[in-house]
């Protein structure tokens, strides 16, 4: 069996194109591939050494697909087989931000709640976490209480019992470091499946399962960004031109590509299409010499497009709720008003200005929506436009909300039971 992978394997560029999440060059005809790990053994070694067991006869099951439906629909496929195979506990899932690493997992997750022998458990594991944070997390997922403990090493057994008693399958999305599993009551053998952008967790983990999530070829980009615009809006040959070359621009990011489908959704101006190329084509270099990402200059062009500054002082303000948290729509737009962001004759008023406010931001796909299990609605803002907005120098924070923003950065609010 041939390795999936051309190249030189010797050549630390082609090292660290993999270890970063990057594609490597492959083969046109090889858009997924699985090994066994007699198979694979010897590449994946000589690429990451061996794991912190020391036994370096062994290798994960490996996976390398993108985020096209096609071949989300058969790596969820393949990480059920993996799920019902003894022999495998721990799944990594990693790859660059933006490529479809939580869409994979919600999938798969999807797929998880069909089957009734499964119960899903999922969490968002903040960048700088602590163990007994993490464990209430995941206690209030399976509806327990640790805090009538008031002993807190005491935890770690507790919720370990009430892992055992499920046939449970934890997910956890957006891992940024090693996490000791035993420190924090996760039984050995319990099924997890986390999300990462680093590989080199996954090898710290001891991942019997990897998958590496690369970006869309160009073909894919332009088939995701059409699915996206709607099939009702037919493009001019000029503005056809433009838009390809906006996918372009987006490298593959699965992110950027729907985001930016759904700001251009609509638009029939050639010179506004022609705008937005120019301007997520503009390679902004930070301070510290590093260029902006395809996501975040499609998410400059996407937040300037609002002309209407409350719009965007709303957008900035739901970045001071930790990421993926869950807020209720009627409490967030209360807080806009004691802000002075929404304003209104009366109560009505301004609970409907400020849904039309929250309503351009879900369309825009910079927070996303829902109704949590009591039938209340929600938005959230996912950890890619958190980090934009609270990083990019070029966004001005308004002065009333300077004081919020700095606190915003320094603190992690804790969930409730709502976000849960």
């Amino acid at each position: 069996m041939e390795p999936p992978l051309s190249g030189d394997k010797d050549s630390p560029n082609f090292r660290d194109q993999l270890q970063q999440g990057k594609e490597p060059k492959r083969r046109a005809t090889s858009k997924i591939f699985q090994c066994t790990p007699g198979e694979f053994s010897a590449f994946v070694q000589h690429l990451t050494g061996p794991t912190s067991s020391g036994d370096k006869s062994s290798a994960p099951n490996i996976v390398i697909t993108r985020s096209s439906e096609r071949e989300r629909t058969s790596t969820t496929e393949m990480v059920l087989k993996w799920l019902d195979d003894p022999t495998i506990s721990i799944i990594g899932i990693y790859g660059m931000e933006g490529v479809g690493k939580t869409t994979l997992a919600t999938h798969i997750q999807d797929q998880l709640r069909n089957h009734a022998k499964y119960f899903v458990s999922w969490v968002t594991v903040s960048q700088n976490f602590a163990i007994h944070n993490l464990q209430d997390d995941i206690a209030r997922t399976v509806n327990l209480d640790l805090w009538d403990e008031d002993d807190k090493e005491k935890w770690k057994e507790k919720l370990k019992r009430a892992l055992e008693e499920k046939n449970i399958v934890l997910m956890l999305d957006n891992v940024w470091t090693y996490i000791p599993l035993q420190d924090v009551g996760i039984p050995n053998g319990c099924k997890l499946v986390f999300m990462t952008r680093n590989v080199g967790v996954c090898h710290r983990m001891n991942c019997q399962g990897e998958i590496l999530m690369n970006r869309l070829s160009n073909e894919e980009g332009w088939e995701l960004f059409m699915e996206n615009i709607g099939p009702a809006m037919v493009l001019p040959p000029l503005i056809e031109q433009i838009a390809m070359a906006i996918v372009k621009e987006c490298s593959g990011s699965p992110l950027a590509i729907v985001t930016m489908a759904a700001n251009m959704k609509g638009v029939g101006d050639f010179g506004e299409w022609r705008y937005a190329l120019e301007r997520i084509k503009q390679k902004k270099v930070l301070q510290n010499g590093i260029t902006i990402s395809e996501e975040y200059r499609v998410l400059r062009y996407c937040y300037e497009k609002f002309k209407d500054p409350n719009v965007q002082q709303c957008l900035l303000y739901c970045a001071f709720y930790p990421e993926e948290f869950k807020i209720d729509r009627e409490m967030l737009i209360e807080n806009f008003v004691d802000a002075g962001l929404i304003d209104g004759k009366n109560r009505e008023e301004e609970l409907n200005n400020g849904h039309a406010v929250l309503d351009k931001l879900e369309n825009a796909f910079l927070l996303e929506g829902g109704t949590c299990k009591y039938g209340k609605r929600y938005v959230k803002m996912s950890s890619i436009i958190k980090g934009f907005i609270l990083n990019l120098p070029s966004i001005r924070w308004p002065s009333n909300l300077q004081e919020e923003n700095s606190r915003g950065k320094q603190q992690s609010a804790r969930a409730d039971a709502y976000s849960r």
